[in-house]
């Protein structure tokens, strides 16, 4: 299953659909269900009652809903699953990501699948890579030296950027005596960098062409 198979862009209920209509023999599953009673306090399970009736040692019935429902707590059935396989465990899970709205994608690097638990786009999973550095914080990198090596403007932008971090490096700690007149101040360098980092952005979004950003970067 790829990334595009989610259908992150259609409401829940049409990916449902979607999915078991792909997969028709998942539509027939079932797992054994069963109810009990339990004591509930603000919708939900008092522990504190709970707890006391399993000292107790309750068996009757009407002993046990009389227990139950008092002043402070009151009856509510609890739904429970007889999970007694693998397969019926993975698909209750499986079904309770769906009503929650959790979504899973495929690691941009190891293309491992990793479950997305906050609304952030993320391309990258946070398991170990290499080195101790895991894919969200190596992939990032590898991609924008992939796209570097693949546009000529990125490549030229590069260049240009270490030319002028250098110029503010060699300046930066120096006295308005000591400067030469090549080096740059640290505001001039995040005033430049600032102007430069939108125009690369407006690049790769293909607001400006190669030739504007390179203009924007040499005269800002």
């Amino acid at each position: 299953m790829s990334d595009k198979d989610n259908y992150t862009g259609r409401p829940v209920a049409e990916r449902v659909h979607a999915f078991f209509t792909r997969y028709p023999d998942l539509s027939g599953f079932t797992i054994p269900t069963g109810f009990a009673i339990m004591p509930a306090k603000k919708d939900l399970l008092d522990y504190k009652k709970t707890q006391e009736i399993n000292d107790a040692g309750i068996t009757d019935m009407r002993e046990l809903l009389g227990s139950i429902n008092t002043d402070k707590s009151k009856v509510s059935l609890l739904t429970y699953y007889h999970v007694q396989s693998l397969d019926e465990m993975l698909f209750l899970e499986f079904v309770e990501m769906l009503k929650q709205g959790i979504q899973v994608k495929r690691c941009g690097l190891c293309g491992r699948y990793f479950v997305l638990i906050d609304k952030r786009k993320r391309e990258y999973c946070d398991r170990e890579y290499e080195g101790g550095k895991t894919c969200q914080e190596i992939g990032p990198l590898l991609r924008y030296e992939q796209s570097l090596e693949s546009d000529e403007y990125l490549r030229k932008f590069e260049t240009e950027y270490n030319k002028i971090y250098s110029r503010f490096y060699r300046a930066d700690g120096k006295t308005d005596a000591e400067f030469s007149g090549k080096e740059m101040t640290r505001d001039e360098f995040r005033a430049w960098s600032k102007v430069a980092s939108k125009a690369k952005a407006d690049y790769q979004r293909k607001l400006i062409t190669g030739d504007e950003l390179m203009w924007i970067v040499k005269t800002s």
